[in-house]
């Protein structure tokens, strides 16, 4: 109840050129302290919603982790002219040269099964789970795991956003 407040706020219909974003009738009491708790901490959509200033505080934890880069290519394209030997010796290199107990594969929702089926036939589906782009977002399912690899782009193919709009 101390939040409340007698009449709405910020109701407004917002017109960009990329989209309509329509804010609901909010009655929150203007004095109230508010802390929000967002990943992407994007300022200007905070104060737009609350009429007001916004002060963002960033809180940066170091990570304690150390990054491999394999050049290799990955594109979607790439990945499906794999024949199943390069997937075996692919994961079985991987698990040869890391030191893993559990790791998370991401890559293409259309990727996974394959995937998965290296995965086993290599008997490493006790230390190796695959999961795709952008399904997981923001559950923290994987946390616990000490490893993860990408392989793939998580970037959308623009010709199929393009074929998806037709």
């Amino acid at each position: 109840e101390f939040l409340a407040r007698p009449e709405p706020m910020n109701s407004q219909i917002k017109l960009t050129t990329n989209e309509i974003v329509f804010y609901k009738q909010r009655q929150i009491e203007t004095d109230a302290k508010i802390i929000v708790l967002d990943a992407y901490a994007r300022s200007k959509q905070y104060s737009d919603l609350f009429q007001s200033d916004v002060q963002i505080h960033e809180f940066h934890q170091p990570p304690n982790w150390s990054v491999q880069l394999i050049r290799f290519n990955t594109s979607k394209a790439k990945l499906n002219k794999w024949e199943n030997a390069q997937l075996e010796a692919f994961f079985t290199k991987i698990a040869e040269v890391n030191e893993f107990q559990k790791m998370v594969v991401f890559t293409h929702k259309s990727f996974v099964a394959r995937v998965e089926e290296t995965i086993e036939q290599l008997n490493l589906g006790r230390q190796i789970t695959v999961d795709y782009f952008y399904k997981g977002r923001g559950s923290n399912s994987y946390e616990s795991y000490d490893a993860a690899m990408v392989l793939g782009s998580a970037e959308p193919n623009p010709n199929d956003l393009l074929a998806k709009c037709r």
